[in-house]
């Protein structure tokens, strides 16, 4: 008995000293348990250093972050290109629309209050009638293919709105419906084209 005691001492000494030792060499975290950084940045953006980036406008993130574009150019869409698209102004490298970008109402550098949207170039606090507020412009959603009877709705491409409802590509707006003018005997390669009763039918817009 006297000799076990200290036998047993050790025994859990040991167990003791292998636990610590455990504990000391747990790896780290494995990469897929860290947050995700694009997780800390609103409207798109994702953080590049210590700033969130909208990579797809910012001219010194470009496409990614770091990717500068040379002096002169601008930032549309994720590449650096030498002049924005048609409609869009160059701001120090940002393309922006100054009929409708909060952060450029008119001109470059215009930043309209956070209670305002920009709508033709200027700050506004709320839409014309007729017009409804999406985002931080006005739209018409009769009209709007972007805007279509809804602030969500987006028309597919090719595709146009008409009152309110989105008109397939190949279709027409005719007295406020979309038709198919190829087909359609009410107008028939036109609107307000009817085929009488001797030719009935509409066959690639002519009545037959």
């Amino acid at each position: 008995m006297v000799v076990a005691r200290p036998l047993f001492s050790l025994l859990a000494f040991g167990l003791l000293a292998a636990c610590a030792t455990g504990t000391q060499s747990d790896p780290t975290p494995p990469v897929s348990s860290v947050k995700s950084n694009s997780s800390e940045c609103t409207n798109g953006g994702v953080l590049c250093g210590t700033s969130c980036a909208i990579l797809a406008e910012d001219p010194a993130n470009c496409g990614s972050c770091g990717n500068a574009c040379a002096h002169g150019h601008v930032c549309v869409d994720g590449a650096c290109a030498a002049s924005c698209p048609v409609g869009n102004t160059s701001c120090n490298g940002w393309c922006a629309n100054l009929q409708e970008d909060i952060r450029h109402c008119g001109d470059c550098g215009t930043m309209c209050p956070d209670s305002q949207f920009c709508f033709q170039g200027s700050c506004l606090d709320g839409c014309p009638s007729g017009l409804t507020k999406c985002g931080s412009t006005c739209v018409d959603l009769t009209s709007s293919a972007a805007h279509c009877g809804a602030c969500e709705t987006t028309c597919g491409a090719g595709s146009s709105c008409v009152n309110g409802a989105c008109c397939a590509a190949g279709t027409k707006s005719c007295n406020g419906r979309c038709v198919d003018v190829l087909t359609d005997p009410t107008n028939c390669g036109t609107c307000g084209n009817a085929c009488p009763s001797t030719t009935p039918y509409c066959y690639s817009g002519t009545c037959g």
